[in-house]
């Protein structure tokens, strides 16, 4: 019975839906300790698969009795495959818009969850009678009500509190970058986001590091920049030197500084002014803080700083590795006015660096080192990299520390003797200087988050992931070759009535790949603007229903035409480095620069709909045993292979010309082999 099954899968992944969300956010709690700790790679990757398993079995199910359901009205199971795919890609579409413009903006994650359960469960369960419909619009109502009002928060509580057990919970929120936590032990209040520790108020010996050590460097710092530090004490810091004048503190969640203040009435609000206690009494200098990314608000400065301290996550992903790369540090100069300094952080070891550690401290040296003149680093438990054109001898900080007259805990003369020695610092470079040949990280080619991965693998011991360190070892264009031979190898050495998987599974690949380089091109050239990179997600839905919608020719000139959309992908593709060169001229239209973004992903997306739908109408078997989600579930299994080999191996050494090759050179060959096979 296949509508009967049809409401069932609905009903059931309906119920999955919140349910899903609150074991992933149940999991930091198992997985994480203390909270706010990095989990192990490998257990939260199997934890991961298993609590998305059950709805994604579900959500592949209901593309299948959809497909019956459309055939027993139209006849044709084709159409209704293809019909189905164009639905299932109009609701992702106005899924993620709903989602993150509509629902994320009033409700928490769970409570949006199960705002929408309860309408799938609606759908399923609509009444065909009308008095029927009235009674069942009073309960849905009712339903609606409880679950965002008193039930729902109470749940929100309630778990977020499993998260964070002997904690004492303060305040959450729900941002469009993540869930914020703020919970208190004692008297320090730990601030946290999708379960990761940002900081903690008061942690006087981690803020006075990283805002004193660069501002006492410098001479007389009056214009100061503070990305992702100004918070938890950042700022006031800052001010304690009395030269300051102007501090421009950048977050990137706007969410994040509404939940401090609720915990610090004193955070200034827009361009507020604060006086200055201390030894210049009555002095005031201007504090403000911007809810932006910092990579775009540093490309767009407002004047020129003296002093730029960043503090960003280790760079594990592709999205934080944007702070650390040649491209970044080059914003960061232009920044600068004369004699300026920029100091950034990464975490290291007091005495000894293993060959991981000094790998990753090597290669930011080296990117550092090919835009300023001079790179001094500080050793410690954390290694503080402090650049410019001109960096004065760290000599000078104990002078400068008692012409400020300095009020702090830790930077003072029994402290900063041993945290500035010479022979550590020079220990420390040469240590570095003993590694293997490196090159600098750049956004084209972020090599540090696979070594970032590799010194996350040593430190949680999961050692095979080891085995791909060898890679390092190998030529970016040997790296883009093997995967690129096995791909080809694939669509010639299938069997004839399988060629038709492979094909899909190939393009599901070369599509995700194209989609990953628009993303992390995108926010290395306009920052990560949440809706943006939304909008790139949900315009590229938009295509492949478009494309899936089309007419295409009769039976015979089907093989040509899936020739034809190979060649179409590598001219997209190829067209794609030339325009982004063009792109990142200064002084280029970010509205434009974002609409050329936007046409792209709609046109892969136009690409991959009609390549679906041509192998679909070409290859499905109308025998009665074929499942109708077949290429479809071929597609994603490509999908998910592009994704792994992009994001772990394909970007970080071969980087985004590498990928371009790749698929450059798979559509030229395919589009031959396919009109052959097919």
């Amino acid at each position: 019975n296949p509508p009967r099954l049809f409401r069932r899968l609905s009903l059931a992944a309906a119920v999955l839906l919140p349910l899903t969300v609150m074991a992933i956010r149940l999991a930091r709690g198992v997985l994480a300790d203390p909270p706010g700790e990095m989990p192990p790679f490998v257990p939260a990757a199997i934890f991961s698969l298993l609590v998305l398993a059950p709805f994604g079995f579900i959500y592949g199910n209901i593309y299948n009795q959809a497909s019956v359901l459309f055939q027993e009205s139209r006849g044709r199971i084709r159409g209704s495959i293809t019909r189905i795919y164009v639905l299932e890609s109009v609701g992702s579409l106005a899924g993620a818009l709903v989602f993150s413009f509509l629902l994320l903006r009033f409700l928490p994650q769970l409570q949006a969850a199960l705002v929408l359960a309860l309408f799938f469960i609606s759908l399923s369960l609509w009444p065909s009678r009308w008095n029927g419909k009235l009674v069942f619009s009073l309960v849905l109502l009712s339903a609606a009500w409880i679950a965002v009002g008193g039930y729902g928060s109470r749940l929100d509580e309630r778990t977020i509190q499993a998260v964070f057990p002997g904690y004492r919970l303060r305040a959450f929120l729900s941002s469009k970058y993540g869930e914020l936590v703020a919970v208190s032990q004692e008297e320090t209040i730990s601030y946290f986001s999708g379960g990761s520790r940002l900081f903690s108020d008061p942690e006087p010996e981690r803020i006075e590091e990283t805002i004193h050590l660069p501002l006492l460097i410098h001479p007389h710092p009056r214009e100061i920049m503070l990305i992702g530090c100004g918070l938890g004490g950042g700022w006031e810091e800052a001010l304690k030197h009395p030269s300051v004048t102007t501090i421009d503190c950048v977050e990137l969640d706007g969410a994040l500084i509404d939940l401090t203040r609720r915990m610090d009435k004193e955070i200034p609000r827009g361009e507020g002014t604060r006086k200055i206690s201390g030894p210049e009494r009555g002095r005031s200098a201007r504090v403000s803080f911007h809810a932006v990314d910092g990579r775009f608000f540093l490309a767009r400065p407002e004047r020129d700083y003296d002093v730029i301290i960043v503090h960003a996550p280790v760079p594990l992903n592709l999205q934080w590795n944007r702070y650390f790369t040649r491209e970044f540090f080059e914003l960061a100069s232009r920044a600068l006015s004369p004699g300026g300094i920029l100091a950034i952080s990464h975490p290291s070891a007091e005495n000894f660096l293993f060959r991981e550690q000094a790998e990753v401290l090597r290669i930011i040296q080296l990117t550092l080192e090919s835009v300023f003149a001079k790179v001094l680093i500080l050793p410690g438990t954390t290694a503080y990299f402090i650049a410019g054109d001109t960096v004065y001898p760290p000599s000078s900080i104990l002078e400068q520390v008692t012409l400020r007259a300095l009020e702090t805990n830790f930077m003072n003369e029994n402290y900063l003797p041993y945290r500035i020695s010479s022979s550590r610092i020079d220990f420390l470079r040469e240590s570095l200087s003993r590694g293997e040949d490196l090159s600098p990280n750049t956004d084209g080619r972020p090599a540090l988050t696979f070594y970032e991965q590799l010194l996350e693998g040593k430190r949680t011991g999961w050692g095979f992931i080891h085995i791909f360190g060898r890679l390092r070892r190998i030529s970016p264009f040997l790296i883009s070759l093997v995967p690129l031979v096995a791909v080809i190898s694939l669509l010639l050495l299938t069997p004839r009535r399988a060629v038709a998987k492979a094909a899909v599974f190939s393009v599901g690949m070369g599509s995700i790949l194209f989609q990953l380089t628009l993303l992390l091109t995108y926010q290395t050239f306009c920052g990560l603007l949440y809706y943006s990179l939304v909008l790139l997600t949900a315009i590229f839905m938009a295509g492949a229903a478009a494309g899936a919608a089309f007419r295409f020719p009769a039976e015979g000139r089907r093989s040509s035409l899936l020739g034809t959309l190979h060649r179409l992908f590598m001219i997209v593709v190829l067209t794609f480095p030339a325009w982004l060169w063009w792109v990142q001229k200064p002084g280029f239209s970010v509205l434009l620069a974002t609409a050329g973004f936007m046409s792209y992903s709609l046109l892969g997306g136009l690409l991959t709909g009609a390549y679906y739908r041509t192998v679909v109408h070409s290859a499905f078997r109308t025998d009665g045993k074929t499942v109708p989600a077949v290429f479809y579930a071929w597609d994603l299994f490509g999908a998910c292979g592009g994704g792994l080999l992009g994001g772990f191996i394909l970007f970080p050494l071969a980087g985004i010309s590498g990928v371009i090759l790749f698929l450059a050179f798979f559509h030229l060959v395919a589009g031959t082999v396919i009109g052959r096979r097919l």
